[in-house]
């Protein structure tokens, strides 16, 4: 077998035509049932190893490790198209589009001759895979090696959708003669190996509270975890020209809270799911930025703790709990990694990995944004710091080959003509510019001014924003903020506040809360510094394409 960027199941088919009730395109050979039927059987087998029931083949049973966290799959009609390419030309091998969407590619050929049905021909094709897998999952092999990848793919703990596809009639070349075939594809979004680490070994689920992969109820009849998710409100984003895109080519602009950092205990309590879903149902905002703090703190920091991931305190943990919640509750999120200064160079190793870590778990949902570095005082933009950003933006691209990357310019003291204006980013899309402002400090019609990057061509997006000083501790100017936000809303500029804590006014004139609210009264304005109330005031009189 052969195997591909892009990882697609091929099995093929006598085919009907498309019913629609999945909402795919008609006029393949591919129907609802089949669809349906291709769900079961990946569904099914899920729970006979998650169980640790036995599996047939050949007259060969055989069994695998019993497996939490197995998710139940959803069929994904986007996946379908990228199957449907290979299968259009006989083969199971990716083409341009699906390797560019970073789907992956498995499949077979079955004889024409078999008179077996559409939906037999899968049920053999995945048998035949997770027979592949069972005999080669001990092996150390190289992620390319084709035998055990493609049962490897079907239990992935990261797929949950695929889409199938196949051809009923082909001529294959084999030993130099023309034999008549059917091909079938299945594409999925993340690459199985023949490593043992495919799926998490343990106890098949039984209430929702044993579903942590992503947010999830558990079917216990199946011992299934069953995806809990809405879409956020423009769908998935992209870039045009300077304009952020909504799926439905509208333009667009999110509008949010930063959480104060992972490692602080004026920010650590807002790390939960109920402060996500009050910022959507309450402040009215379609976004938030989670802060990954990489240094010291009260609680560490992810650098200092991150031997101690396994402790649900770990910075890392927090992140992850949010990202989740934003998956669940339809909000868009802005995974930053909020280092400053001198940490570019000095956590470039961890920096890599993280975003390898959460594009390839998270990178298939539309809600994930990516700011690769918070502020980067005195720095010089080429080589040093573009060369960092191309490294995250890298990591992130393979696994996220669409979600949009912020990537921060020099800020600071720094010569005024070594920036991306300059030399821009080049070679990948969906790539914006982050913008900080404080309103006390950086007037609108000064050095700070943005105007110059959208000259250039470039898009901005103002990730962190405040209506005090650059201190966060003296000095509101609300007539300064509002001239901001005119004009960021005039040029579509994305933004978001500094910040969602509880400091209070006395040490942070910047937080949104006063000292020691409790996140279950957040929303509320009594609890609201000035700060607060100015910024709650203006998302709610927005439209954020948000409601509960």
């Amino acid at each position: 077998m052969k195997i591909v960027l892009v990882l697609t199941v091929i099995v093929v088919f006598c085919g009907h035509v498309a019913e629609g009730a999945f909402g795919c395109p008609e006029g393949g050979q591919m129907t609802d049932y089949l669809r349906q039927q291709v769900l079961d059987f990946h569904n099914n087998f899920r729970t006979n190893v998650g169980r640790n029931e036995p599996i047939n083949y050949k007259n060969n049973n055989f069994t695998f490790e019993s497996g939490q966290n197995m998710y139940k799959v959803k069929y994904n009609c986007e996946l379908e198209q990228y199957s449907a390419g290979p299968t259009s030309q006989c083969t199971w091998e990716a083409n341009n589009e699906s390797k560019a969407a970073g789907a992956v590619v498995i499949g077979n050929y079955f004889p024409q001759y078999d008179d077996t049905t559409p939906s037999h021909t899968f049920y053999n094709a995945m048998r035949q895979w997770l027979w592949e897998y069972y005999n080669e999952r001990t092996s150390n092999e190289t992620p390319t090696k084709a035998n055990g990848m493609e049962g490897a793919t079907l239990l992935h703990k990261y797929n949950i959708e695929v889409g199938c596809s196949f051809r009923n009639s082909c001529w294959i070349n084999e030993n130099g003669q023309p034999v008549k075939k059917r091909v079938a594809v299945c594409s999925y979004w993340r690459r199985g190996t023949n490593a043992t680490n495919v799926y998490e070994k343990g106890v098949a689920c039984k209430t929702d509270e044993d579903c942590t992969t992503y947010p999830a109820k558990c079917e216990p009849q199946w011992g299934l975890c069953v995806l809990k998710s809405q879409p956020p409100a423009y769908g998935r984003l992209s870039y045009r020209g300077l304009n952020l895109t909504g799926e439905n080519n509208q333009s667009v602009a999110l509008h949010g809270m930063c959480l104060f950092g992972t490692n602080n205990g004026d920010g650590i309590p807002f790390y939960v799911p109920s402060a996500i879903q009050q910022l959507k149902c309450n402040w009215n905002t379609n976004a938030f930025r989670a802060v990954l703090d990489t240094g010291n703190g009260a609680d560490g920091g992810y650098i200092m703790t991150e031997r101690d991931f396994p402790n649900k305190k770990h910075d890392k943990y927090r992140l992850d709990t949010v990202i989740k919640a934003a998956i669940e509750f339809g909000m868009y999120v802005i995974v930053d990694w909020h280092g400053i200064a001198g940490q570019i160079a000095l956590y470039k190793l961890q920096a890599t990995a993280y975003f390898s870590y959460v594009s390839e778990r998270f990178g298939m949902f539309p809600h994930m944004l990516y700011e690769t570095f918070n502020e980067p005082y005195n720095s010089t933009w080429t080589p040093f710091l573009k060369n960092y950003h191309l490294t995250m933006i890298n990591a992130i691209r393979a696994f996220d080959k669409k979600n949009v990357i912020i990537v921060s310019p020099p800020m600071g003291d720094y010569p005024r003509n070594d920036t991306p204006i300059e030399s821009p980013i080049t070679g990948h899309v969906n790539i914006a510019y982050t913008k900080h402002f404080y309103a006390a400090s950086h007037k609108l019609n000064s050095q700070y001014n943005p105007q110059k990057y959208l000259d250039a061509g470039l898009p901005l997006f103002v990730t962190e924003y405040g209506t005090t000083d650059h201190t966060g501790r003296t000095g509101y100017d609300a007539v300064e903020m509002q001239k901001w936000w005119d004009y960021l809303d005039a040029n579509k500029i994305s933004y978001f506040n500094w910040a969602l804590e509880n400091a209070g006014e006395q040490r942070h004139m910047c937080s949104a809360l006063v000292n020691k609210t409790a996140v279950s009264d957040m929303s509320l304005d009594s609890k609201l510094t000035t700060s607060g109330r100015l910024v709650k005031t203006h998302y709610k009189n927005q439209n954020n394409g948000v409601s509960c």
